[in-house]
């Protein structure tokens, strides 16, 4: 028997494994050559790293061999072989499985749509288990940690979940992506004195869109909990939390920003959204001026808002608020009803 076509395809994350073959035709009678079609495929979602679990092909292997036996076509040299081959990729897709899960490491992904990439990390809970519902923690970076190596947006907000305490107490699936270099999470300008403007109706950035197709992924996942979505950013991710809070408060429960701010009038039409700002009292970037006019406008429209300053502080504000008592414990309080 001859084997025609036999490949693996992974293209656009999605992965396809096809052995194939025309349908029963005979090339050649005389060298006893046959070329027949077989297909097994296992599809996943899109925009969604996954590899083809060793069940899937166990049970085409199986198939494969019943259909060979029935056409009389077996050869035990070539069966021997393409067994072997996907026994292989057997285990090996196992051992990618069981790794995909694996509760102390961030994994690296990408989030492909209409030809524009999201590179994130992702990291899973401690005693994951794809049969119950876990939080979703979003954390949104600053400037200086954009680019294009899925690494550098883990010089901060990594450092949160890899506190043992942290992962005990509060479950969840982390997501931190990063913004490309010639990107932002909100478009915003920067005066000649260093002081951020904020801008009344920013267009939405690519990577603002981008994260919010991320994020929507991620809520139709069966293991995600939709009612503890939580969005938490510094520096030019506060902004970006508070921008999604504000176009998306569908899809989150509360946000909270550390260092950033909002034009107030745009935040009129959250009601009851739950909104904590932590701010540096001497921060020079983003003045304590506007946090506090976000924060006012938000107490006025019935929002559920918390603001703590930091006096002698300056733009860094996150330093203080990660490392505070109930930074998590006020986010995890919140759930949808």
């Amino acid at each position: 028997m001859q084997i025609r076509g036999a490949k693996i395809e992974k293209k656009s994350f999605s992965c396809k494994i096809k052995i194939y073959w025309d349908n029963f035709t005979c090339l050649s009678r005389n060298n006893n050559i046959f070329v027949f079609r077989l297909f097994f495929v296992r599809r996943f979602r899109r925009n969604e790293h996954s590899v083809v679990g060793g069940s899937h092909l166990f049970i085409y292997m199986v198939r494969m061999y019943a259909l060979l036996k029935l056409t009389n076509m077996v050869n035990m040299k070539w069966i021997g072989k393409l067994f072997g081959t996907l026994l292989f990729l057997l285990i090996v897709t196992n051992v990618q499985a069981q790794k995909k899960y694996a509760p102390d490491q961030y994994y690296g992904r990408e989030y492909r749509l209409d030809g524009d990439t999201l590179r994130y990390r992702v990291l899973y809970p401690a005693g994951y288990d794809a049969g119950l519902k876990f939080p979703l923690f979003i954390f949104l970076h600053g400037e200086d940690e954009r680019g294009r190596d899925n690494v550098m947006q883990l010089k901060t907000g990594g450092q949160l979940y890899k506190e043992q305490t942290i992962r005990d107490y509060y479950p969840a699936v982390v997501l931190i992506p990063q913004c490309p270099e010639d990107d932002a999470w909100v478009n915003y300008n920067v005066l000649s004195d260093g002081e951020i403007e904020i801008p009344d109706n920013p267009e939405e950035t690519k990577s603002f869109r981008m994260l919010t197709k991320l994020i929507e992924h991620y809520l139709k996942l069966p293991y995600v909990d939709k009612t503890q979505v939580y969005i938490v950013g510094f520096s030019m991710g506060a902004f970006g939390a508070l921008e999604m809070a504000v176009k998306n408060s569908r899809l989150l429960t509360a946000a909270v920003s550390m260092g950033g701010a909002i034009q107030p009038e745009r935040l009129k039409k959250l009601k009851k959204f739950p909104i904590r700002m932590y701010h540096g009292q001497d921060d020079k970037v983003v003045p304590i001026t506007y946090a506090r006019d976000v924060y006012y406008q938000l107490k006025s429209s019935g929002c559920p808002a918390d603001m703590v300053e930091y006096p002698g502080t300056g733009h860094d504000s996150w330093t203080l608020a990660l490392t505070s008592s109930d930074f998590m414990e006020w986010i995890f309080d919140k759930k949808k009803k």
